[in-house]
């Protein structure tokens, strides 16, 4: 569970969430540790949704998505997970980001749903892609993602 006031480093968080599969740090922090964006963690919102811009990983009764924040607002009412991200990479099975003047090639965690709606958690490297490759990549790259941040 996120605590604004009390910031944790990985190995605390491995410690607390013994049986988690993945531990991401999925969302960005000002110099006092509060969130930017939005953050839902166990039903409680922290921050200010972003819903214009970028995209969310959401869980709600019914399942979990990847959605652009564009379109998310109906959806924060019930959900009980949220992480918010930037940029959105692909929406709509196509590129979404099309910067191509932003070449810095960085390590990058990308979260993501196919058709199917399955969830998607990739991970590069520490000289990975810059974000108008990996946008351009994950539609081409016989995923079938819809979505992804």
């Amino acid at each position: 569970m996120y605590h604004p006031s009390q910031p944790k480093r990985l190995s605390q968080w491995r410690e607390e969430e013994a049986d988690a599969a993945l531990i991401v740090n999925a969302n960005y922090f000002d110099e006092e540790h509060r969130v930017i964006d939005g953050l839902i963690s166990d039903g409680e919102l922290y921050g200010e949704p972003d819903l214009y811009s970028g995209g969310s990983f959401l869980a709600r009764d019914g399942g979990v998505s990847v959605r652009a924040n564009s379109g998310i607002a109906p959806l924060l009412e019930g959900a009980w997970q949220m992480a918010q991200g930037w940029p959105l990479l692909v929406d709509a099975g196509r590129p979404a980001y099309g910067n191509w003047a932003v070449r810095e090639r960085t390590r990058r965690t990308v979260i993501a749903e196919d058709a199917s709606g399955r969830i998607l958690v990739m991970v590069a490297p520490w000289l990975g892609s810059s974000l108008p490759d990996l946008s351009e990549y994950l539609t081409k790259a016989n995923l079938n993602i819809l979505r992804a941040v």
